[in-house]
């Protein structure tokens, strides 16, 4: 058996390809969650705000445009960071699935007449998926 060490190395392999977009997303995970933790700070102040004398409404004004601005930008990274990690690992998923395709067509005929078909690619579709499921 494999070390947890040296599956993570041979996982993180496979992972080296789409490492720009990996961290791009990771960048995206960052924005997004400092906007989505900023926006209820904005919100608090303001309602604070709201209890001094001498109050108007168009002290609101732009808080409400701030707020909203950001609220719509942390969607917008929110969704860029979630489509740039599924696009990624479904590219990683794909070339493990191809690279133990390969291997099965390099293994000895011995191999293959000894092991049930099913059981091979049993083995191999749980892995995959195993890896996929994080």
């Amino acid at each position: 058996m494999y070390s947890v060490k040296t599956l993570i190395k041979r996982v993180l392999k496979y992972a080296r390809p789409y490492r720009v977009t990996i961290i791009v997303a990771l960048i995206c995970a960052v924005i997004f969650e400092g906007l989505s933790l900023y926006v209820p700070r904005i919100i608090g102040n303001d309602m604070l705000a709201t209890l001094k004398p001498g109050f108007r409404l168009d002290d609101l004004m732009l808080p409400i445009i701030l707020a909203s601005t950001f609220i719509i930008l942390s969607t917008i990274f929110g969704i860029a960071m979630g489509r740039l990690l599924n696009v990624s690992t479904y590219k990683m998923i794909k070339d493990i699935r191809v690279a133990a395709f390969n291997k099965i067509l390099t293994m000895p005929v011995s191999y293959l007449d000894s092991h049930l078909h099913g059981d091979i690619l049993t083995r191999i579709t749980s892995d995959v998926d195993q890896v996929w499921d994080g």
